[in-house]
């Protein structure tokens, strides 16, 4: 291993320990915490609620993104020095892995906005059915 490697390895792993706990924050709102910060004491706030669940959905895929990007540093450490042929072969499969990338990420992340908004719509459907009066 060279110097220039294991430099080049040690700002990976740091930069991976520095997404996981910037990412970490998101990950611990829950379905539940953004229940609990979209209600009010008397009512349901329906626009806090999307703006969480949109900051929560997007926040994990940028998670998984980043923590891609940070492997991908590392395993690029480690391979072998192989010669993939001509450049342009580089390049399609670097284009091609990418969007195979983003595109999972953008399905991580509606996976959990639907989760999030299905949580939040039921807690809030059972919120209104108790504001109905009793027949007394």
């Amino acid at each position: 291993m060279t110097v220039p490697m294991l430099f080049n390895l040690l700002s990976a792993c740091i930069g991976l320990a520095a997404a996981l706990f910037l990412c970490i924050g998101a990950a611990r709102l829950s379905n539940q915490a953004i229940w609990l910060l979209s209600s009010t004491f008397w009512d349901y706030n329906p626009h806090l609620a999307s703006a969480l669940i949109s900051q929560r959905a997007d926040y994990v895929a940028g998670a998984t993104l980043l923590i891609a990007t940070f492997l991908a540093q590392v395993a690029a450490n480690l391979a072998p020095p192989v010669e993939l042929g001509a450049v342009w072969h580089g390049i399609g499969a670097v284009v091609l892995t990418s969007a195979a990338v983003v595109l999972l990420a953008l399905a991580v992340r509606y996976r959990v906005a639907a989760s999030a908004r299905s949580f939040v719509d039921a807690q809030a459907a059972g919120l209104r059915s108790n504001d109905k009066p009793s027949n007394r």
